[in-house]
């Protein structure tokens, strides 16, 4: 791939998508040893149309790495999954050393951070594969709350997200940390939220909080729904919309089922391809919640 290639390719992976579009894929898991293994790669596919026809590109792949223990063994009962985010060719390979992301969880498997390689030689562009020495930028993160361990929820309502991301600069890039923001995205949320009016406003000015759109509990069918607008077609508890967390108006990400192992991603700005993709990723591995389904 040329230079001039590669920094396209950048433009449409690492940047939010332009202000009024909507993106929308397909995501597809492929499990290890049959239907009930273990996710084993986790792949997007970008819908284009070419020749007056509508095809799909596979662009991403989100593929499991070796769990991260305490002291790096993988069998420790505090070990971390990982999963790697690469490119995909044309013909659909990925290359071992091409990871331009990375979604890692916590132990228990609630809280996720999305992670991007930068360029160690420019904030605003993203490292291409073979130049290992490029930083890793969190720029995305996802915390998940079962609904049973919601105290204000009753029992059988479906659980909460929380995804925090950094701001976008001008040209849709994920706007790097200052000496004065530190600290993960989830650790500098809590802490706005635990500190006074004062102290917690500029903490809040260097993320985006975005929260799941609250679903409506319909008695006729004894389930909560939620209206995909006909992109969501199976029950799941991973279906989610988020949208920001002043107003329920603006939906920036749009995830769901649509067959087993087959779900619709839709997402608009602030969210760049890489962004959303990790937010999919994490919606699918997360521990298992209460069922919600849509409501076309």
């Amino acid at each position: 791939m040329s230079e001039k290639q590669e920094k396209e390719m950048d433009d449409v992976l690492f940047r939010a998508v332009p202000l009024g579009s909507v993106t929308q894929c397909r995501v597809e898991r492929v499990r290890a040893h049959g239907s009930r293994g273990a996710t084993e790669f986790i792949d997007l596919y970008t819908d284009q149309i070419q020749d007056q026809q509508q095809q799909q590109q596979h662009v991403l792949r989100a593929r499991r790495g070796s769990r991260i223990g305490r002291g790096g063994s993988s069998f420790s009962p505090f070990a971390r999954h990982v999963y790697d985010i690469v490119e995909t060719a044309s013909n659909g390979s990925c290359s071992p050393a091409a990871a331009i992301g990375r979604v890692v969880s916590n132990a228990a498997g609630s809280e996720f951070s999305v992670s991007e390689q930068r360029s160690s030689n420019s904030s605003n562009s993203s490292s291409r594969p073979g130049r290992p020495d490029g930083p890793w930028t969190e720029v995305c993160a996802a915390v998940y709350q079962s609904g049973a361990a919601n105290a204000c929820a009753g029992r059988g309502a479906p659980r909460s997200t929380t995804v925090v991301i950094r701001p976008v600069d001008a040209s849709g890039c994920a706007v790097a940390n200052t000496p004065s923001r530190t600290g993960s995205l989830v650790s500098r949320y809590r802490s706005a939220a635990d500190a006074d009016a004062d102290a917690d406003a500029d903490v809040l000015a260097s993320v985006v909080v975005l929260l799941n759109r609250k679903p409506q509990w319909d008695a006729g069918i004894g389930a909560y729904t939620l209206d995909f607008g006909g992109r969501v077609t199976l029950a799941s508890s991973k279906n989610l919309q988020l949208v920001c967390a002043d107003s329920d108006s603006y939906v920036a990400v749009q995830f769901g089922r649509t067959g087993r192992d087959s779900f619709s991603l839709d997402f608009r700005f602030p969210f760049s391809p890489v962004m959303a993709f990790g937010v999919a990723v994490s919606a699918l591995v997360c521990r298992r919640g209460i069922r919600f389904i849509n409501m076309t």
